[in-house]
């Protein structure tokens, strides 16, 4: 029984050898087979490459690395796309085995013969990979792969090893990727298709050449950085929004293609430029050789050059650290100012608001207004002095002023010449406003800053023009004339919006009557301490039928009374004001410096119709009137009474 199960198992061992060999004709090795299923075919650091030759037909490229870049070298010099090549050694070095072929099934007439698979012929490409520090004539560090046709197997591709490598690896192999998309036109796919490759942010000077005119620009980034200035032809801020125009529509510039330079004519240093060409020079901080830019409108068919206009817009470029003439398709040229002044700053003034410390404004009307800034515990807060006498200001008018002044946008540049001031109105000025800045003194961070004045001029040479200049500078500006009402030049106006604030625990006693009114005389009496009103209307006691919560309301309106303006025509108020429709009295008790003691005082505010919804107010013993809300005054006219469902 045994020596039969013994013959059995003989006989199907046989069996099942003489169907391995007929499967596997060529007789793979066992080292062949252990590079499958995910062995990489050529294993190598992409980082520590610095040469790469690419064959394809009688098309051959040189890659070499300097200084951590990747530059063309062979059969043109250029600078080579750095995602592109890490991408490229990346997938080079990471070819992953999905099968082999043997000798058998790649021989020569077979469907996979190295001809038909591209492994050998016009379609295969050869890759030499060559490490850092290796000899010309050492093999060490070198690596050749074949790169051949696609295989039916979705993203894979027939390849195999060369040079001193086993005879396993010289066998056809697929592998997953597929790097023909880079090698095929190796030069087109791998020269950087970016025109110039410079972070913005580094960027400090830009010569830019027109036909319209020259123009230079600067900025700081160190020590402490600062905004574009222009410097030629004139000096003046630069506009910003144009200057981000500019630098965003450079550095992202693609190259389309290289074209035959012969075909163009591109203008010497100095001489005139055709319309629609432009010649940049930028210069980069800590780098002293400036790069340099032309770009040219490309002739249509029947030789006239194309309009620098529009997405399509086809421009001739060339930089001065490359060596070909490129087409880039761009309408930088069309969205940028054709002039120099377009590249100056549109805005009337940049001035950040922390520095402001003083106002003045003077007219021919009204008498100077002076606002001053002093640091509190939420900002600076504001005064005007008036009368003699230093009050709060109007926090947001003074806001409103510095923006106006901040984002005034300038319709024209008029003169860059202050011997023509006279000609605009200027000479004397309409209206000046002049702003107190604060500057740090130099070396001592901790004494006051200096106050250094910075005047705006104001002046128009009829009712639709206004033309503006700050002192000590040459520029000119034509402004709306709509600007003028930004600015209040009467020192009411800058009185702060509230009119009443008192804190409850002040309060004694709300009179309020209506005069013509019989019976609408109301007294509220407060207790603090007991937070209870009494009261009486009409001099009849209300008792129970006064509702606190209309009264605590009628006290919170009074105690932070806000007018929406201050007036300053005032005859139509003061007639209308000399037969109120209201007047509130309030009592309080404030503390007396003088005499050290607390004291009851009195206020008396008088209130008529005024139209259009308001209502004018004005305190008794004071000229000064403002206007109140139709809501507010509705408010403080609530009845007093409860109201029983």
């Amino acid at each position: 029984m045994r020596l039969r199960t013994t013959i059995a198992l003989l006989f199907v061992s046989v069996v099942l050898g003489l169907i391995l060999a007929a499967t596997n004709p060529g007789n793979v090795s066992d080292d062949a087979r252990t590079t499958q299923a995910g062995t990489v075919l050529m294993p190598f650091s992409p980082e520590k490459v610095d040469r790469l030759e690419i064959t394809h037909g009688k098309d051959h490229t040189v890659l070499i690395k300097r200084q951590g870049f990747w530059f063309l070298s062979e059969p043109e010099a250029d600078r080579a796309d750095p995602d592109a090549m890490k991408s490229l050694l990346d997938m080079l070095s990471h070819l992953a085995i999905r099968d082999v072929l043997s000798a058998q099934e790649s021989s020569v007439g077979s469907d996979l013969a190295a001809t038909k698979i591209g492994l050998e012929g016009d379609d295969a490409i050869t890759v030499l990979i060559q490490e850092s520090g290796v000899s010309p004539s050492s093999e060490n560090g070198k690596h050749r792969i074949v790169i051949g046709k696609p295989s039916p197997l979705e993203n894979t591709v027939y390849a195999t090893r060369e040079g001193d490598v086993s005879s396993d690896l010289k066998l056809p192999h697929v592998v997953m990727g597929n790097p023909r998309r880079f090698l095929e036109n190796a030069v087109s796919t791998l020269r950087d298709q970016h025109l110039i490759l410079i972070p913005p942010d580094a960027i400090v000077h830009i010569g830019l050449r027109l036909p319209g005119g020259e123009i230079e620009a600067v900025r700081q980034i160190l020590p402490r950085p600062s905004n574009w200035r222009v410097t030629r032809p004139i000096q003046s801020r630069a506009d910003l929004d144009v200057m981000d125009r500019l630098i965003s529509g450079i550095t992202s510039l693609r190259i389309d293609k290289v074209i035959n330079s012969k075909a163009l004519e591109i203008p010497a240093a100095g001489s005139p430029l055709p319309p629609g060409s432009a010649v940049i020079e930028m210069r980069l901080q800590g780098i002293d050789q400036p790069l340099s830019i032309t770009l040219i409108p490309t002739p249509t068919p029947d030789g006239e050059p194309t309009p620098a206009a529009g997405a399509g817009a086809s421009l001739a470029a060339t930089v001065s650290d490359r060596p070909a003439t490129y087409l880039v398709q761009s309408d930088l040229l069309a969205t940028l100012p054709a002039e120099p002044k377009g590249y100056r700053d549109s805005h009337l003034a940049r001035i950040p608001s922390s520095l402001i410390r003083q106002i003045g404004i003077k007219s021919r009307e009204d008498p100077d207004v002076n606002l001053q800034a002093s640091p509190g515990q939420e900002g600076m807060i504001w005064s005007s002095h008036r009368n003699g006498q230093m009050e709060l200001a109007d926090q947001a008018r003074v806001n409103h002023l510095i923006d106006a002044i901040n984002e005034e946008k300038i319709i024209d540049f008029a003169s860059d010449s202050p011997s023509q001031m006279g000609q605009y109105g200027l000479n004397p000025p309409a209206l000046t406003v002049t702003l107190g800045l604060a500057q740090p003194v130099p070396g001592d961070p901790k004494a006051p800053p200096k106050i250094v004045p910075y005047t705006l001029l104001l002046g128009s040479t009829n009712e639709s023009t206004l033309f503006a200049n700050f002192s000590g500078e040459p520029f000119i500006y034509a402004l709306s004339p709509a600007f003028r009402s930004q600015i209040p030049t009467h020192p009411l106006k800058w009185r702060n919006l509230k009119v009443l604030n008192f804190n409850r625990s002040s309060l004694i006693q709300i009179r309020r009557d209506q005069p013509g009114q019989e019976g609408s005389l109301l007294e509220l009496n407060y207790d603090y301490r007991s937070d209870t009103w009494s009261g009486t209307q009409g001099g009849k006691p209300l008792g129970d039928l006064l509702d606190t919560a209309i009264a605590n309301r009628i006290a919170e309106l009074t105690g932070s009374l806000t007018a929406t303006d201050w007036l300053t025509a005032l005859t139509g108020a003061y007639q209308a004001l000399a037969q109120p429709s209201m007047v509130l009295t309030l009592k309080t008790k404030e503390y007396d410096k003088a005499a050290k003691a607390t004291r009851e005082v009195d206020k008396e505010f008088k209130f008529a119709t005024a139209g259009g919804g308001y209502y004018y107010g004005i305190e008794t013993g004071s000229p000064d009137v403002f206007l109140l809300p139709g809501e507010a005054y509705r408010e403080l006219l609530t009845p007093i009474f409860k109201t029983h469902d």
